[in-house]
């Protein structure tokens, strides 16, 4: 689970436009509070776990800037990117994991489908097949879950 308040947004919106915000991985939705405090014209929240969506859903009701979307990451940013315009350059927050381990409901070895346990590359795949990424800003979170490295 990923602090996206760790990144001072408004850098993001001022140098490269970024009017629209599309994170992977709603969890218990303070990343997406923290993100509709500034000004993107349209925020896009991707939950496969129905519980979370729902308390999403709930939470965020009276910003009608804001979509939630119960799905697998990679389903809703196939879908997505298909319909979002090409020259609006958007920010990417990828914090799609098993939520059953940050969560304490299950382990990740629990969870068999990889991508739903680890769905980073595939997210990226779908990304770069979509978008020209000239402008987008894409910031990943949990490195740790992919990589082994001294992340202290």
């Amino acid at each position: 689970m990923g602090v996206l308040c760790h990144f001072l947004l408004d850098k993001f919106i001022d140098r490269y436009g970024t009017r629209i915000f599309i994170e992977t991985g709603t969890g218990g939705g303070e990343g997406l509070k923290y993100a509709a405090t500034f000004p993107f014209d349209r925020l896009y929240s991707v939950e496969i776990f129905q519980k979370f969506y729902e308390l999403a859903k709930k939470n965020f009701e009276g910003d009608n800037r804001v979509a939630i979307i119960n799905a697998k990451s990679d389903q809703a940013l196939d879908v997505l990117l298909q319909i979002l315009p090409q020259d609006a350059p958007i920010l990417f927050w990828l914090d799609a994991h098993f939520p059953g381990a940050d969560y304490k409901q299950a382990s990740y070895a629990e969870e068999k489908g990889v991508d739903i346990r680890l769905p980073l590359e595939r997210e990226v795949e779908i990304i770069s097949r979509h978008r020209l990424l000239k402008r987008d800003v894409i910031i990943i979170d949990d490195l740790r879950l992919y990589e082994d490295g001294d992340y202290a």
